[in-house]
């Protein structure tokens, strides 16, 4: 019966290890915003926390990238010219283009799940058992 647990054990421990190495650390990601046809593309983009945006004009015209609260403002882009912006902070961030009122979109800023908090779930669950 104890062979049995700890078989159990030790098979239940190498899952677990294997999960948890199959996890990687939550690499920060850029997300890429074009801006064609006097649009934002796509307009709203759902990222993690610690991720970038990056918007790249490609029209012909001048755009620029504005938080509708003050939060950012890039500089005025030309044609194939980029901003970036890394949020750090969670919540939803809509901005517009300061050129063109009619041009608009959204940020919206999510908890990303560390290692350390899954390893603690793989953790209790091997406790429990």
């Amino acid at each position: 019966m104890r062979r049995r647990r700890l078989a159990r054990a030790a098979s239940t421990l190498a899952g677990a290890v294997v999960l948890l190495l199959t996890v990687t650390n939550a690499q920060a990601a850029t997300w890429v915003v074009n801006i064609q046809g006097s649009q934002f593309v796509p307009s709203s983009v759902t990222i993690a926390q610690d991720d970038s945006v990056r918007w790249v004009n490609l029209d012909s015209v001048n755009h620029s990238c504005v938080s509708d609260t003050g939060v950012w403002t890039s500089p005025t882009l030309v044609h194939n010219a980029a901003y970036a912006r890394q949020f750090t902070v969670l919540g939803t961030f809509q901005y517009h283009c300061g050129h063109h009122v009619g041009m608009l979109g959204t940020v919206i800023v999510n908890a990303v799940q560390t290692n350390r908090e899954t390893w603690g779930k793989i953790k209790r669950l091997y406790e429990d058992r």
